[in-house]
């Protein structure tokens, strides 16, 4: 999906909601969730299922870095 893996980040996050185009997540209980559209991150699969790789200034935008 990404071209430059040194400007991704792997987070993981925990998911509020997903809609069809985006998930709400945040680092955690204190933390405001954010949204984050599908169309910048994946997804990790079973046991990293909470994991997201974004481009680093997504994260610093929503406040995860």
């Amino acid at each position: 999906m990404f071209a430059e893996r040194s400007d991704l980040v792997d987070l993981a996050l925990a998911c509020h909601r997903e809609t069809d185009k985006a998930w709400r997540l945040s680092k955690g209980t204190a933390d405001e969730p954010q949204w984050l559209p599908k169309s910048m991150a994946e997804r990790g699969e079973g046991l990293m299922s909470e994991v997201w790789t974004m481009p680093r200034w997504i994260a610093r935008d929503r406040g995860w870095l």
